[in-house]
């Protein structure tokens, strides 16, 4: 009870956060950042059949895996989603979310449209899609260029696939645009505040108004 006289129950349920976002936008970035400031924020880990690239680590970015184990995973039914992108496969593991929502933990997912709405599906009461959006196109054109990890084609092929994934923008519940790392982050806490303060989220709800009722002042 709070000194309203106001007995509330919350369930302590936890919460899928999907961020999906165009190649380049920042989404690896804005959701190490999340996790970080917030240590009771878990950062679900995909598996992958690409090659590490240079400062990726085994278990923190990805698991990094061979195709024929990927392939041996997903006949086991070991991910709750996978996809294809540019001829690599990458998959969500499916132990540990049952767990994190036991526990009351939110999950950030950092996965792409197809793997979100998978998560979504499987998950319909506790995932929130969020879509992260570049301040503007030149923005992202920029960004890709800046890595310095494309070649012109791959630069125009995430380009493009950025235009198509738009399409597909109204069916995700918020977007955020990355104009900075501490701006985005703030604008998410407070999505991640207003979905955990959802009253389908109260079991018990009671209040106690002095003798006489609302009109006793």
């Amino acid at each position: 009870m709070n000194n309203r006289g106001v007995v509330v129950s919350v369930k302590e349920e936890g919460l899928l956060l999907v961020i999906s976002a165009p190649s380049g936008t920042g989404k690896t970035t804005i959701c190490r950042a999340l996790t970080d400031r917030h240590p009771e924020f878990i950062l679900s880990i995909s598996a992958t059949t690409r090659a590490p690239r240079p400062g990726e680590k085994d278990g923190r970015d990805y698991y990094f895996i061979s195709k024929d184990e990927f392939l041996q995973k997903l006949s086991q039914g070991y991910f709750v989603e996978h996809t294809e992108i540019y001829g690599n496969l990458y998959g969500t593991p499916a132990n540990g979310i049952k767990e994190a929502l036991r526990s009351g933990k939110t999950m950030v997912f950092d996965i792409d449209f197809a793997g979100g709405h998978s998560i979504k599906k499987a998950f319909p009461d506790h995932t929130v899609l969020l879509y992260l959006l570049p301040p503007s196109y030149e923005a992202l054109r920029n960004r890709i260029i800046s890595r310095g990890k494309d070649s012109p084609d791959e630069i125009r092929n995430r380009l493009a696939s950025a235009d198509k994934e738009l399409q597909f923008l109204h069916s995700y519940d918020y977007f955020v645009f990355n104009e900075t790392v501490p701006q985005a982050v703030s604008d998410i806490e407070k999505i991640i505040f207003a979905e955990k303060s959802r009253t389908s989220r109260i079991e018990k709800f009671q209040a106690f108004f002095p003798k006489g009722g609302r009109d006793n002042v």
